[in-house]
Protein backbone atom coordinates (compact mmCIF):
# COMPACT_ATOMS: atom_id res chain seq x y z
CA UNK A 1 0.00 0.00 0.00
CA UNK A 2 2.87 2.34 0.87
CA UNK A 3 4.58 1.52 -2.43
CA UNK A 4 1.42 2.44 -4.36
CA UNK A 5 1.16 5.78 -2.55
CA UNK A 6 4.85 6.44 -3.21
CA UNK A 7 4.33 5.70 -6.90
CA UNK A 8 1.34 8.06 -7.05
CA UNK A 9 3.37 10.81 -5.37
CA UNK A 10 6.26 10.27 -7.81
CA UNK A 11 3.90 10.49 -10.79
CA UNK A 12 2.25 13.67 -9.56
CA UNK A 13 5.57 15.46 -8.97
CA UNK A 14 7.18 14.80 -12.36
CA UNK A 15 7.85 18.13 -14.00
CA UNK A 16 6.32 18.45 -17.45
CA UNK A 17 8.91 20.75 -18.98
CA UNK A 18 9.03 21.98 -22.59
CA UNK A 19 11.84 19.45 -23.13
CA UNK A 20 9.55 16.61 -22.08
CA UNK A 21 6.86 17.72 -24.52
CA UNK A 22 9.42 18.19 -27.32
CA UNK A 23 10.86 14.70 -26.74
CA UNK A 24 7.37 13.20 -26.84
CA UNK A 25 6.56 15.06 -30.08
CA UNK A 26 9.72 13.61 -31.62
CA UNK A 27 8.81 10.11 -30.47
CA UNK A 28 5.26 10.41 -31.86
CA UNK A 29 6.41 11.60 -35.28
CA UNK A 30 8.99 8.81 -35.40
CA UNK A 31 6.37 6.25 -34.38
CA UNK A 32 3.89 7.32 -37.05
CA UNK A 33 6.59 8.01 -39.67
CA UNK A 34 5.29 11.43 -40.48
CA UNK A 35 6.22 15.04 -39.78
CA UNK A 36 3.25 16.92 -38.30
CA UNK A 37 2.95 20.57 -39.29
CA UNK A 38 -0.33 21.24 -41.13
CA UNK A 39 -4.06 21.02 -40.27
CA UNK A 40 -4.32 17.95 -42.49
CA UNK A 41 -1.49 16.30 -40.52
CA UNK A 42 -3.29 16.87 -37.22
CA UNK A 43 -6.58 15.53 -38.64
CA UNK A 44 -4.66 12.44 -39.73
CA UNK A 45 -2.98 12.03 -36.32
CA UNK A 46 -6.30 12.38 -34.49
CA UNK A 47 -7.70 9.56 -36.61
CA UNK A 48 -4.62 7.40 -35.96
CA UNK A 49 -5.01 7.87 -32.21
CA UNK A 50 -8.68 6.90 -32.38
CA UNK A 51 -8.08 3.86 -34.60
CA UNK A 52 -5.05 2.53 -32.72
CA UNK A 53 -5.98 3.34 -29.13
CA UNK A 54 -9.74 3.93 -29.20
CA UNK A 55 -8.95 7.28 -27.57
CA UNK A 56 -9.80 10.86 -28.47
CA UNK A 57 -7.66 14.00 -28.42
CA UNK A 58 -9.20 17.14 -29.84
CA UNK A 59 -7.79 18.76 -32.95
CA UNK A 60 -7.16 22.01 -31.08
CA UNK A 61 -5.21 20.17 -28.38
CA UNK A 62 -2.93 18.50 -30.92
CA UNK A 63 -2.28 21.85 -32.59
CA UNK A 64 -1.29 23.35 -29.23
CA UNK A 65 1.04 20.47 -28.38
CA UNK A 66 2.83 20.91 -31.71
CA UNK A 67 2.97 24.68 -31.42
CA UNK A 68 0.77 25.25 -34.45
CA UNK A 69 -1.34 27.55 -32.28
CA UNK A 70 -0.30 29.29 -29.08
CA UNK A 71 -0.60 27.24 -25.91
CA UNK A 72 -1.11 29.10 -22.63
CA UNK A 73 -1.04 25.97 -20.46
CA UNK A 74 0.96 22.76 -20.23
CA UNK A 75 -0.71 19.79 -21.99
CA UNK A 76 -2.82 17.67 -19.65
CA UNK A 77 -1.49 14.42 -18.24
CA UNK A 78 -4.23 12.56 -20.15
CA UNK A 79 -3.00 14.02 -23.45
CA UNK A 80 0.65 13.19 -22.74
CA UNK A 81 -0.20 9.68 -21.53
CA UNK A 82 -2.19 9.04 -24.71
CA UNK A 83 0.64 10.25 -26.95
CA UNK A 84 3.09 8.07 -25.02
CA UNK A 85 0.80 5.07 -25.56
CA UNK A 86 0.79 5.81 -29.28
CA UNK A 87 4.58 5.34 -29.17
CA UNK A 88 4.22 1.95 -27.51
CA UNK A 89 4.70 3.01 -23.88
CA UNK A 90 2.35 2.38 -20.97
CA UNK A 91 2.14 6.09 -20.10
CA UNK A 92 4.26 9.24 -19.82
CA UNK A 93 6.25 7.89 -16.87
CA UNK A 94 7.09 4.73 -18.82
CA UNK A 95 8.24 6.91 -21.74
CA UNK A 96 10.52 8.94 -19.46
CA UNK A 97 11.85 5.83 -17.74
CA UNK A 98 12.94 4.49 -21.14
CA UNK A 99 15.24 7.51 -21.31
CA UNK A 100 16.76 6.74 -17.90
CA UNK A 101 14.33 9.07 -16.15
CA UNK A 102 15.54 12.20 -17.93
CA UNK A 103 13.25 14.60 -19.74
CA UNK A 104 15.04 14.35 -23.08
CA UNK A 105 16.45 11.55 -25.25
CA UNK A 106 19.80 10.23 -24.03
CA UNK A 107 22.74 9.60 -26.41
CA UNK A 108 21.86 5.89 -26.38
CA UNK A 109 18.29 6.60 -27.46
CA UNK A 110 17.36 5.30 -30.95
CA UNK A 111 16.17 8.84 -31.72
CA UNK A 112 19.55 10.44 -31.03
CA UNK A 113 21.30 11.54 -34.22
CA UNK A 114 18.40 10.41 -36.40
CA UNK A 115 16.19 13.47 -36.16
CA UNK A 116 16.10 17.22 -36.37
CA UNK A 117 13.40 18.58 -34.06
CA UNK A 118 12.72 21.89 -35.78
CA UNK A 119 11.30 23.96 -32.87
CA UNK A 120 14.20 23.11 -30.55
CA UNK A 121 17.17 22.53 -32.87
CA UNK A 122 16.90 25.11 -35.66
CA UNK A 123 17.14 28.88 -35.70
CA UNK A 124 15.95 31.30 -38.36
CA UNK A 125 18.41 31.23 -41.25
CA UNK A 126 19.68 27.69 -40.59
CA UNK A 127 20.02 25.48 -43.65
CA UNK A 128 19.41 21.76 -44.08
CA UNK A 129 20.38 19.55 -47.01
CA UNK A 130 17.90 16.76 -47.78
CA UNK A 131 18.70 13.66 -49.86
CA UNK A 132 16.61 10.71 -51.02
CA UNK A 133 16.65 8.10 -53.76
CA UNK A 134 16.93 8.04 -56.66
CA UNK A 135 19.46 10.87 -56.64
CA UNK A 136 17.16 13.58 -55.23
CA UNK A 137 18.76 16.62 -53.59
CA UNK A 138 17.06 19.57 -51.91
CA UNK A 139 18.55 22.39 -49.85
CA UNK A 140 16.15 24.31 -47.60
CA UNK A 141 16.41 27.38 -45.37
CA UNK A 142 14.49 27.74 -42.12
CA UNK A 143 12.44 30.94 -41.97
CA UNK A 144 10.93 30.36 -38.51
CA UNK A 145 7.52 29.17 -37.27
CA UNK A 146 8.09 25.74 -38.92
CA UNK A 147 8.36 27.38 -42.38
CA UNK A 148 11.04 26.25 -44.87
CA UNK A 149 12.03 27.66 -48.25
CA UNK A 150 13.72 25.64 -50.99
CA UNK A 151 17.01 27.23 -52.07
CA UNK A 152 18.40 24.49 -54.35
CA UNK A 153 17.14 21.23 -55.83
CA UNK A 154 18.10 18.41 -58.19
CA UNK A 155 15.80 15.86 -59.86
CA UNK A 156 12.75 16.78 -57.77
CA UNK A 157 9.54 18.76 -58.15
CA UNK A 158 10.64 21.04 -55.34
CA UNK A 159 12.03 24.22 -56.89
CA UNK A 160 13.85 27.26 -55.42
CA UNK A 161 11.28 29.58 -53.87
CA UNK A 162 8.82 26.79 -53.00
CA UNK A 163 7.85 26.66 -49.32
CA UNK A 164 6.48 24.09 -46.89
CA UNK A 165 5.92 23.43 -43.19
CA UNK A 166 7.78 20.78 -41.19
CA UNK A 167 8.37 20.18 -37.49
CA UNK A 168 10.60 17.09 -37.69
CA UNK A 169 13.07 15.44 -40.06
CA UNK A 170 13.66 11.72 -39.46
CA UNK A 171 16.44 9.77 -41.17
CA UNK A 172 15.07 6.70 -42.91
CA UNK A 173 11.46 7.93 -42.83
CA UNK A 174 9.48 9.70 -45.58
CA UNK A 175 8.89 13.43 -45.21
CA UNK A 176 5.23 14.32 -45.87
CA UNK A 177 4.65 17.97 -46.73
CA UNK A 178 2.12 20.31 -48.29
CA UNK A 179 4.14 22.14 -50.92
CA UNK A 180 3.37 25.78 -51.71
CA UNK A 181 4.58 26.41 -55.26
CA UNK A 182 6.40 29.69 -55.85
CA UNK A 183 5.02 30.31 -59.35
CA UNK A 184 1.36 30.22 -58.28
CA UNK A 185 -0.88 29.90 -55.24
CA UNK A 186 -1.44 26.15 -55.57
CA UNK A 187 -0.80 23.75 -52.71
CA UNK A 188 0.09 20.14 -53.46
CA UNK A 189 0.81 17.16 -51.20
CA UNK A 190 4.32 15.83 -51.70
CA UNK A 191 6.37 12.99 -50.23
CA UNK A 192 10.16 13.17 -50.05
CA UNK A 193 11.74 9.73 -49.86
CA UNK A 194 8.62 7.63 -50.28
CA UNK A 195 10.84 4.59 -50.82
CA UNK A 196 13.58 4.32 -48.25
CA UNK A 197 13.00 7.65 -46.51
CA UNK A 198 15.22 10.72 -46.42
CA UNK A 199 18.65 11.49 -45.07
CA UNK A 200 19.86 14.95 -44.17
CA UNK A 201 22.76 17.14 -43.16
CA UNK A 202 22.46 20.32 -41.14
CA UNK A 203 24.76 22.95 -42.62
CA UNK A 204 27.12 24.24 -39.96
CA UNK A 205 27.69 27.95 -40.51
CA UNK A 206 30.94 28.07 -38.53
CA UNK A 207 32.41 25.33 -40.70
CA UNK A 208 31.48 27.22 -43.86
CA UNK A 209 33.08 30.43 -42.53
CA UNK A 210 36.29 28.58 -41.66
CA UNK A 211 36.47 27.13 -45.19
CA UNK A 212 36.06 30.61 -46.70
CA UNK A 213 38.83 32.00 -44.48
CA UNK A 214 41.17 29.16 -45.38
Amino acid sequence: MKKEKSREHEVSTIKISPEVVAALRTAVETAVGRSLATPRDFDWLRLQIHNRLDALISLSTLKRVWGYVEAKNTPSRHTLNTLARLCGYKDLEDFLAADDGTDKPTPSSPLAGRTINVPTELRVGDEVELYWEPGRVCHVKYNGSLHFEVTYSEKTRLKPGDTFLASLFVKGAPLYIELHKSENTSIMPYVCGQRGGITFRKVEKETEEEEVES
